[in-house]
């Protein structure tokens, strides 16, 4: 029958409509193409996961825990997390609605997540007996491992300096490498 068809078609003898259905405005043809939705979800995951460790240490230093925050958070990711939602919706006012949530969960999870490593970083002891010490910084660690992953951090140091070093609290070398330096009282990034 369908090769029939198909030699039909060919010598034009008839016209075979092709429809389509399709009301996927983000990626026509598929019906589960939301990967930026994952990500989102992900990200957000993540995020309120290290704001909850980062404000529960903070409040045993006298913080107060950002509950409202976080649990407001939480329900945004958790509500876009049903299959019809975390894999693609099909109109484009639910995709909006959902990428909303995830960016308000992302704000609130970022702002406690951020609120928290401040009050840590101010109770920490920056004191240095280095005499020529210029500056001090906090690297906030969300794992239970040690870890040797490349950052990026921009120091604004006191003063101008020709040259500068990298040491831990106990004094050992830490390698680095100066991307941008700029003019005096201005910020060097590393």
């Amino acid at each position: 029958y369908f090769k029939h068809l198909r030699q039909a078609e060919r010598r034009g003898s008839i016209f075979i409509p092709t429809t389509a259905r399709d009301f996927e405005w983000h990626h026509q043809g598929t019906g589960v193409a939301h990967i930026d939705l994952k990500i989102a979800n992900r990200l957000c995951e993540n995020t309120l996961v290290n704001a909850e460790k980062f404000a529960a240490v903070a409040s045993q230093f006298g913080a107060r825990y950002p509950w409202e925050a976080l649990d407001k958070g939480w329900r945004q990711v958790l509500f876009s997390q049903h299959h019809d939602a975390i894999t693609g919706p099909c109109c484009d006012r639910s995709y909006f609605d959902l990428m909303d949530g995830y960016r308000e969960a992302l704000e609130l999870a970022s702002q406690a997540l951020d609120r928290s490593l401040t009050y840590l970083a101010g109770a920490a002891d920056t004191t240095c007996t280095d005499v020529g010490a210029l500056a001090a910084l906090v690297i906030f660690n969300s794992l239970n491992w040690e870890r040797t992953d490349v950052i990026e951090v921009d120091l604004e140091l006191p003063r101008a300096v020709s040259s500068f070093a990298l040491r831990t609290a106990e004094g050992e070398g830490v390698p680095f490498e100066v991307i941008q330096a700029s003019g005096p009282g201005d910020k060097v990034r590393c």
